[in-house]
Formats: C-alpha cells, sequence, structure tokens
C-alpha cells in the first residue's frame, strides 16, 4: 500500500497537509471527503516493497541490535543496512510515517511487505510496554526459525528436484527424437519385435501424439483448480496428509510454526487468546484455523489453553501436559520453545533420513528405466546385426 503526502481544503477553505497509507488516490479522495476534506494535490512517496524471510529477519535483527543500544527508533531505522531495493523502500516509508507522527506499527501494518499480523501485535505491545526493542527482537527470531526450516527444507529437496528435472529433459529428448530413429530403422526389416520394444514403442507414440495435448489439459486443471481455491480447501491438505513421508513432514511442520510462533508471542508480552487468535492464517490449513478460532474463543472465556488444546489434534497428550506444567509455573512461553525446540529437532531428522534414503532410491529407479530403455532397443539390433533382420 503506497504512502503519499497530500494537501486538502477544509469546508472553511483552509489547506491542510499530511500523510497517509491509501490504495489509490481515488480511494484517498473518497476518505477526505467523507471528512469534510476536498483533496487538492497527492505525491505518491514511493512504492511499499516487498521482503523476503530472509531481508525481514535481517531487518528487524539489526533493528533490534540498534534500539538495544539506546538509540532513538528514527536514528536507529537510519543506520540501519539496505542491501535490497526493498529493505530501502520499507525504512525509507517507515521514517516517512514515523516523522509524520504514525507509530511504527502502524506504519508496519499499511504496508504489504510488513503487514503480518504477528508482525504488527508485537510491535504494538513492544510500543504499549515501553519495551519496543524487546519485541523487534522476538520479531527478528521468529523469522529467524521460519528462515532456518526453509533452508532445511530447500537443501534437503534440491538435488531430488534437480535430478528429476533431468530425468524428464531426458526422457522428453528420448521418445522425440531418439527413440523415433531407431523406430525408422526397425521399420526398414520385418522383424518380431520383443515385447518391451513394442511397449517403448507404444509409450513414444503416445507421447508424441497426446503429450502436449495432456500437458496442456493437466496445466488448465491445475489453473482452475487453483482459482477455484481446491488447493486451499481441507480436502486438499486431507490429501497430502494421506501421503508417505509428505505427510509426517507437513505435520510436524504445522506443529513446529504453531509453538515456535506462540512463544514468540508470549514472550513479547502477548496475552494468551490475543496470541492464539494472531496465529489463524498462519500455516494456511483451513482445519487447523478452525481448530486455533475455537481455542481462541474458549481461552477468552477463562479456559486454560492446555485444556482447549486437549480437546484437539494440534498437539499430542505429552505436549498439552507440558503446557498445562508451563501454565501452572508461569513458564508457558519457555514451555512451548521447548516444545517447538523438539519439533525442529524431528523435523531436521526427517529430513535426513528423507535424503538418505530418496537418493539410493532415485538411483536403481533411474537405472532400471534406463537400463529397460537399452535393453528395448537393443535386442532388435542384436537381430539385425545377427542376420535375423536381413530380410525384406
Amino acid at each position: 500500500m503506497p504512502f503519499v503526502r497530500f494537501r486538502a481544503l477544509d469546508q472553511q477553505g483552509r489547506t491542510q497537509s499530511g500523510y497517509s497509507f491509501t490504495r489509490g488516490e481515488e480511494a484517498l479522495r473518497r476518505r477526505l471527503r467523507r471528512q469534510g476534506r476536498m483533496l487538492v494535490t497527492v505525491e505518491a512517496l514511493g512504492p511499499a516493497g516487498r521482503l523476503g524471510l530472509l531481508q525481514k529477519e535481517r531487518l528487524f535483527d539489526e533493528l533490534a541490535a540498534l534500539l538495544e543500544a539506546d538509540l532513538p527508533l528514527v536514528e536507529a531505522l537510519r543506520l540501519v543496512s539496505r542491501e535490497h531495493p526493498a529493505e530501502d523502500a520499507v525504512i525509507r516509508h517507515w521514517l516517512q510515517g514515523i516523522e509524520a507522527g504514525l507509530p511504527l506499527s502502524r506504519c508496519a501494518a499499511e504496508m504489504r511487505a510488513t503487514a503480518d499480523p504477528l508482525i504488527v501485535k508485537m510491535l504494538e505491545v513492544g510500543e504499549t510496554s515501553g519495551e519496543l526493542a524487546a519485541g523487534v527482537r522476538q520479531i527478528a527470531r521468529y523469522f529467524a526459525v521460519l528462515n532456518r526450516i526453509r533452508t532445511r527444507v530447500t537443501t534437503a529437496l534440491m538435488y531430488p528436484t534437480l535430478v528429476l528435472l533431468v530425468t524428464g529433459v531426458a526422457v522428453v529428448v528420448l521418445t522425440t527424437y531418439v527413440i523415433p530413429m531407431f523406430l525408422a530403422m526397425f521399420a526398414r526389416y520385418q522383424l518380431s519385435l520383443p515385447w518391451m520394444t513394442l511397449v517403448l514403442i507404444a509409450v513414444s507414440d503416445f507421447l508424441a501424439d497426446w503429450g502436449l495435448l495432456g500437458a496442456a489439459v493437466g496445466a488448465g486443471a491445475v489453473f482452475w483448480a487453483k482459482r477455484a481455491g481446491w488447493f486451499r480447501g481441507p480436502r486438499w491438505f486431507r490429501f497430502l496428509d494421506w501421503i508417505p513421508v509428505v505427510g509426517p513432514f507437513l505435520a510436524l511442520l504445522r506443529r513446529l510454526t504453531i509453538t515456535q510462533s506462540m512463544a514468540n508471542l508470549l514472550r513479547a508480552e502477548v496475552r494468551v487468546h490475543d496470541a492464539v487468535a494472531l496465529l489463524v492464517g498462519l500455516v494456511r490449513d483451513p482445519r487447523v484455523d478452525a481448530q486455533l478460532s475455537q481455542i481462541a474463543r474458549r481461552v477468552t472465556k477463562g479456559e486454560a489453553l492446555s485444556v482447549a488444546l486437549a480437546d484437539g489434534n494440534l498437539l499430542d497428550a505429552r505436549e498439552c501436559r507440558l503446557i498445562r506444567i508451563g501454565e501452572e509455573s508461569g513458564r508457558l512461553a519457555d514451555q512451548l520453545a521447548f516444545i517447538a525446540k523438539q519439533h525442529e529437532e524431528r523435523l531436521e531428522r526427517l529430513l535426513n533420513r528423507f535424503t538418505a534414503l530418496f537418493e539410493p532410491v532415485l538411483i536403481v529407479f533411474l537405472a532400471l528405466f534406463i537400463g529397460f530403455i537399452l535393453t528395448a532397443l537393443y535386442l532388435p539390433l542384436f537381430d539385425i546385426l545377427g542376420g535375423s533382420g536381413l530380410r525384406r
């Protein structure tokens, strides 16, 4: 959402100027008209910019370090490094908003790059309690955990994805160029082709005749499902949970994200029911969102968090007992952080097992696949070289 400087006329004809976040000039004009003012000029101060996880972690980590050194907020923002254009845009707009009298939480809420409800809530609590540095530090730790998880997952899946991509390209080249050359040579001889060669011919002909159409239909189906919101529905997530390795991995990732995020919110002195409500939409699973919304309502009515969690399947019974101990001892954030640490270690072990098992399985599969193609092509060649293929 752009940050703009505007001038307007009030009902007495006096000129007023100010700053505002707005979705466009017409939206700003309507808002000022409802306030009894008429827009005269508007000046856009630049785009909001986009930030990745690594950029958000670096931004809030540097800002927290500067605030912890007792620097004023404006001076701290001016000293934060700007290695990416999006970082420069965000910091510049924050400075403009703060100099216009807006709090940092409002500046973050009005920009798409930093409009995460967790960020806004932690900043609001920090501003209210006078511990803004502590709130910013918790935000930096939150993004550090998310960035660490994403880096591990990306690293674990990079090699298998690259191998599968190369294999797909090799299959396309074989079925489009190499195999038809052999088939043209086989057609000149009256051979009794083995079943492996017949299967290869059928697959090659099918891909040549229907491959592009099938790819187009598949892409269209994926596009339609995405537009229809099927990938955001509960059926899609139930299907993912049913897939081996993928289901347990996603379950661990959900639990890790929920427990770590709640621990960060509680350490930032966010109230328990507000912390649970802020988690809605975090993992983008409608089943989890429905449970979190119900838990937030029950906690708001005075029910203990451990009791509300025990009635669902977000956490197991052991973890609910640990949360109850944290509630009784006044160390709920520490217990949630401990649970999150355990989930992170389990997730890392799962990724290590997957990587160690997937590579040899993939190598065996590729060896069988390539061996099948070579055998299907070489058997007729042996017949030709042996003389049985010279009959016309």
